[in-house]
């Protein structure tokens, strides 16, 4: 599965980093990926180790905030 959470508290690199590096070290996480210019995580995992809501509990773990969107403001999956 591949999915795209929208972050909020990064001010720099360093953020971006932390968030990575906490979400990789998850079992069944493939990638992750930040944009710092767009706010945004980039996941791919496997649905049957994790789920969106274990990335997000590791998001607000690192220190950072998921913003919950309306429908369609981020990419198709």
């Amino acid at each position: 599965m591949k999915k795209t959470f929208k972050i909020s508290g990064m001010t720099d690199d360093t953020c971006a980093r932390r968030i990575e590096r906490f979400v990789k070290k998850m079992e069944g996480v493939d990638t992750a990926s930040v944009n710092m210019a767009a706010d945004t995580l980039r996941v791919s995992y496997n649905s049957t180790l994790t789920d969106e809501h274990n990335i997000e509990d590791t998001v607000i773990l690192a220190g950072y905030s998921i913003i919950h969107p309306e429908p369609g403001m981020l990419p198709s999956e």
